[in-house]
């Protein structure tokens, strides 16, 4: 069984119902990388060079954001993410949202506990840097994620059969982690399917209760949170954003 996904990269629309396989264009590059086209809100996972899918990758549409002058310190670009990734979550489930409100407190009140490890990554560019910097590091959590898999991982059709709709993904470079949430229902045979699939085409399925997010089970949350997401800035050299000036933006 394989411990992550077996495509070299993957293409998964998230956020949004309005879609179909027919709006997906898949090609290659000069030098053979896929290369895909697709309308709706959407991100790669570069799965072959184990890069993750993080605040900072190039996945958000710049066209919906404010003038860079409203984003100048790492928190409030932290905080225009947190306040803007609901419109991705399904109005219907509620669980989707509640997890994130605690995924990114704790994010940012894990970074303020390790500052003086952050802030020792940074040693010699305190003046270019704030610890809080590292905030965009966080890995990207994608609701409503439309995952291929497909019978032969080479087989970049996308045909409607091969996509199944998760509620969040992460992937942290290393892992494919897909969170189910759980209520008192007995799970359906499709359902069950799909985890079962899901697990044997590489990706880690956890499957959450309800009632842990609606009571605020703070205890084993966080300790959920810290052994799958606690180390989020290990991998990265130096922090950086996804926001990067346009010709418009005001210098001032």
């Amino acid at each position: 069984m394989p411990d992550k996904p077996e495509q070299s990269r993957l293409l998964v629309p998230f956020g949004t119902k309005d879609w179909a396989t027919n709006r997906i264009i898949v090609s290659r590059n000069d030098v053979g990388e896929l290369v895909f086209e697709c309308p709706v809100s959407h991100a790669i996972l570069d799965i072959k060079t184990q890069q993750a899918l993080r605040l900072n990758s190039d996945w958000y549409s710049y066209s919906e954001r404010p003038p860079i002058s409203e984003l100048k310190t790492a928190e409030a670009r932290f905080n225009f993410i947190k306040n803007h990734m609901p419109i991705y979550c399904d109005i219907w489930d509620k669980s989707q949202n509640l997890f994130l409100n605690h995924y990114f407190s704790f994010i940012l009140q894990h970074a303020d506990k390790n500052q003086y490890i952050l802030k020792n990554k940074l040693k010699g560019l305190n003046s270019l840097y704030s610890y809080q910097d590292w905030l965009m590091s966080a890995y990207l959590p994608l609701p409503q994620s439309i995952i291929h898999l497909p019978q032969d991982p080479q087989n970049q059709a996308y045909e409607n059969k091969e996509m199944f709709r998760v509620p969040l993904l992460f992937w942290t470079g290393q892992r494919a982690i897909i969170l189910f949430f759980i209520g008192s229902d007995t799970p359906s045979p499709r359902l069950t399917n799909m985890q079962t699939k899901l697990t044997v085409n590489g990706y880690n399925v956890y499957k959450i209760e309800q009632k842990r997010l609606i009571v605020g089970d703070d205890t084993w949350m966080e300790e959920f949170l810290m052994e799958h997401f606690g180390h989020f800035w290990e991998a990265e050299v130096l922090p950086s954003g996804p926001f990067k000036p346009k010709i418009a933006d005001p210098i001032n």
